[in-house]
């Protein structure tokens, strides 16, 4: 290789380099509405249910719809079931919803993948709190437990605080 290809050479590997790194990594901050506080997610919150994944083939990889059945509207018109696209685990950790971080700008379980949007996962037979509008935050599809009779737990601190905000809001 020559002098003169070599000059050449080297700036164009630096710059597909920018280029190939800044495409892989394309969300380097989330939006800021997903990064809203809890009482700001309430006030915008028009559309909440509480619901159970249902029965869904799950795709054989990525995202696939996933049937929902309402246990508890929270707010909002009065529909039925619904579908969501998402991504179906095994299983998945439970959030405390008692940890202050989860409770500070930004807590919840959902992270935004690398185009800057969050894309929801579900375990079968789960029970999640789903805000169905507004800004998708991080705590829009927060799993919630149950007791020995499938009802929701009364004492998960996240579904307490949105049923009282909701009731008691203007």
């Amino acid at each position: 290789m020559n002098h003169a290809t070599r000059r050449y050479t080297s700036p164009l590997f630096a710059a597909l380099f920018l280029v190939a790194s800044s495409d892989a990594s394309a969300c380097r901050r989330a939006p800021p509405d997903q990064l809203i506080d809890a009482d700001q997610q309430l006030a915008q919150a028009h559309d909440v249910v509480l619901a159970t994944v249902v029965v869904r083939a799950p795709a054989p990889t990525g995202e696939t719809p996933i049937d929902f059945a309402v246990v508890q509207r929270l707010a909002g018109a009065t529909t039925g079931n619904f579908v969501l696209t998402g991504t179906l685990l095994g299983d998945e950790p439970r959030v405390n919803h008692a940890d202050p971080a989860f409770w500070t700008r930004g807590g919840g379980r959902a992270m935004n993948g690398a185009d800057c949007i969050i894309h929801p996962m579900f375990v079968m037979g789960a029970t999640y709190l789903i805000f169905r509008d507004g800004p998708v935050t991080r705590r829009s599809y927060e799993r919630v437990g149950v007791d020995v009779f499938g009802r929701p737990d009364p004492s998960d601190k996240w579904l307490a605080y949105v049923v009282e905000g909701l009731r008691t809001r203007p």
